[in-house]
């Protein structure tokens, strides 16, 4: 009778071993799933921040050219008219 009242304890232990196993195996489960979830949406706000970054920085460069190239064309201009001037002061 002990016996079976020993084995009778040992598989309630092990019963109750198990569950707790399968009770923490689902939360971990659960917790790997959350934080999946929130490193695939912070994911999509870098992509999405990158991609605003990338279209910022095509106008930037866009911008930079043509105020160099606004540049040029004043250096242009007016070493034209101080070319301009200078003709015109001989003549007088």
């Amino acid at each position: 009778m002990a016996v079976l009242g020993l084995l009778g304890l040992t598989l309630d232990t092990y019963r109750w071993k198990a569950e707790q196993y399968r009770t923490r195996q689902r939360r971990l489960k659960q917790a790997v799933e959350q934080r999946t979830a929130e490193l695939r949406e912070e994911k999509e706000r870098v992509e999405a921040t990158n991609r605003q970054l990338a279209e910022t920085n095509t106008a930037l460069d866009l911008a930079r050219t043509e105020a160099f190239a606004a540049a040029q064309a004043k250096s242009e201009f007016l070493a034209t008219m101080s070319h301009v001037r200078s003709a015109l002061r001989s003549t007088a």
